[in-house]
């Protein structure tokens, strides 16, 4: 259970981050802002992915990349900062490619869907799976479905 939560200045130092985690876990799922990131923002999740038992994910990665510089984008993910890209990005004939370049390349470790409907925001995950596979094979798709914390505690520490 759990939600997006809109990143605000600040979130580091709020009594109840604890309460706005995906439920039995540390991910903090976080909605960011879709403009380039000040040099405080991206601090303060790193300081939170360093400081706290909170991980932070950034939700739909996909979304936010285009403002971002590569270089602050790996600098999170080294310091235990998560991405998650939503299916669509797999599925989609547009997009697809950039998004299997970046799951190989280990920028990409949860994958989810933001169904808000089934008519115009369907999940897509089993096209996603698809194109996950045809192009990783088995492995790699068993390996992005069964996502536990450990698992990427384990793959950050080879980061």
């Amino acid at each position: 259970v759990g939600a997006e939560v809109a990143y605000f200045r600040g979130i580091t130092r709020i009594a109840e981050i604890e309460s706005l985690k995906l439920s039995g876990t540390e991910l903090l799922l976080l909605e960011m802002p879709m403009m380039p990131w000040s040099s405080y923002m991206t601090k303060e999740l790193i300081e939170l992915a360093y400081s706290t038992k909170t991980v932070p994910v950034i939700a739909h990665i996909e979304r936010c990349m285009a403002y971002q510089k590569p270089a602050v984008l790996w600098d999170m993910i080294e310091s235990g900062v998560l991405m998650q890209a939503n299916a669509t990005f797999f599925a989609d004939v547009k997009t697809k490619r950039k998004a299997i370049k970046l799951l190989k390349k280990g920028f990409i470790p949860l994958i989810r869907y933001d169904t808000h409907n089934l008519k115009t925001r369907p999940p897509r995950l089993d096209e996603a799976c698809l194109v996950i596979e045809k192009k990783l094979g088995e492995q790699s798709l068993h390996a992005l479905m069964n996502f536990s914390e450990e698992s990427v505690f384990k793959s950050l520490k080879t980061v």
